[in-house]
C-alpha cells in the first residue's frame, strides 16, 4: 500500500511538472510577436529595389530566419531603419525565398550586406565602409555580425554622396 501511495504520487508529480513546463511553452498570437521597422522584402522583381533606390540609399541584408548571427543583425538593423526613417530604406532578403536575388548579388555567406547609394548608368553603386563608391559589392560588402557604427557610417556616406552628386 506504501508502494502504492508513492508511485501515485510520483505520478501526480510528473503531471505537475510537465503541466507547467507546457504552460510556458505556448506560442504567442500573431499581435504579440515584437515589431520592427526592417523590412522583409520580395526582390524578386529587382524593379522594386531600383524603386527604393529613386528615393534613397539602401541598406540590404541577405539572410535566413534561422540564422542566428542574422537574427543578431536583424535587432541591429530594426535601430538603424528608426533612425533613417525618411533618410533610407533597410531591407532584409531571405534567401531561403528569394534565391534568384541572391544569385544575381552573389551571396555566398551570411548575414550579407551592401549599401546601394543608387543607381548610375544603369549599375548599382555601392557605398564602401571608407566612404568610397564603386559598381563592383565584392569590395564593399559587409559579411557577417556588423555592429551598428559600422554601418550608419556606411549609410551617412551614402546619403551625403546623394546630395553632392547626381545620380
Amino acid at each position: 500500500m506504501i508502494a502504492g501511495n508513492r508511485i501515485m504520487h510520483g505520478f501526480v508529480l510528473i503531471v505537475m511538472l510537465l503541466a507547467f513546463v507546457a504552460a510556458g511553452c505556448t506560442t504567442p498570437e500573431v499581435n504579440q510577436q515584437p515589431q520592427n521597422s526592417v523590412q522583409e522584402s520580395n526582390i524578386k522583381d529587382i524593379e522594386q529595389l531600383n524603386t527604393l533606390l529613386e528615393e534613397e540609399p539602401v541598406l540590404i541584408k541577405f539572410g535566413s530566419p534561422t540564422c542566428p548571427p542574422c537574427q543578431d543583425q536583424d535587432v541591429i538593423l530594426d535601430s538603424i531603419a528608426d533612425d533613417y526613417e525618411g533618410e533610407a530604406s533597410v531591407i532584409m532578403v531571405n534567401i531561403n525565398e528569394e534565391r534568384d536575388a541572391a544569385s544575381f548579388f552573389r551571396v555566398s555567406s551570411i548575414p550579407d550586406m551592401s549599401v546601394i547609394a543608387g543607381i548610375k548608368d544603369d549599375r548599382y553603386l555601392f557605398m564602401g565602409p571608407d566612404g568610397n563608391v564603386s559598381f563592383e559589392r565584392g569590395s564593399t560588402r559587409y559579411v557577417g555580425l556588423k555592429d551598428a557604427n559600422t554601418l550608419r557610417q556606411a549609410l551617412d556616406n551614402a546619403t551625403a554622396y546623394r546630395q553632392n552628386n547626381t545620380l
